[in-house]
């Protein structure tokens, strides 16, 4: 049994957004041998995972955060609604972009449209969560809330990351399916 499924596309579908692409195009690399991405797929999540769990963990010891009570309903309340703000997630994404993500961007403003829904609604409502006292109910929404949204940005935070490690500064970027690619743009700009 596989322990994650890869979603496969008809051939006509993939070579329709590939039509999109420049041909000089470069695909964004996930070091990860053909077949194997979806062990990248389980890093980002472990990462972030690991990263809002510091932040429980440090909020708790020095004192400033009521411990949440993660059997409560206001705990399955804030999971709920952070899964169920996919729309809102794009509505803030597309709000850094004009014209749609298959639409070539800056590399500075791909960067924005990948991590500016995972910073407003789960790193910030963290933060907030880590350093404000609030009232049990509302604490423990606001955590589970804000640690669900920032686990389900972490697909977006590795695209931003790979951006940001393996595209030049001056590069356009573009998606077509679940691919990323990135090809130069301007090139009065120095390159990293």
């Amino acid at each position: 049994m596989r322990l994650f499924t890869t979603k496969r596309t008809s051939v006509s579908h993939c070579e329709d957004s590939d039509a999109l692409i420049p041909t000089n195009a470069v695909p964004l690399n996930d070091s990860e041998p053909e077949g194997k991405e979806q062990w990248a797929t389980c890093r980002s999540f472990i990462t972030v995972l690991a990263v809002v769990a510091d932040i429980y963990l440090v909020a708790m010891l020095v004192g400033v955060a009521a411990i949440p009570d993660f059997t409560s309903l206001s705990a399955l309340a804030g999971v709920v609604m952070a899964f169920s703000m996919g729309p809102v997630r794009k509505v803030i994404a597309s709000a850094t972009v004009r014209g749609g993500v298959t639409r070539p961007m800056t590399r500075a403003r791909y960067i924005a449209f990948c991590t500016v829904p995972s910073l407003v609604m789960g790193w910030l409502p963290l933060a907030v969560w880590a350093v404000a006292p609030l009232a049990d109910d509302l604490g423990t929404y606001l955590f589970a809330f804000a640690a669900a949204s920032a686990v389900n940005g972490a697909l977006e935070l590795k695209n931003a990351w790979n951006t940001v490690m393996q595209a030049p500064r001056n590069a356009i970027m573009q998606t077509a399916g679940a691919r990323t690619y990135w090809y130069a743009g301007d090139t009065s700009r120095d390159e990293r």
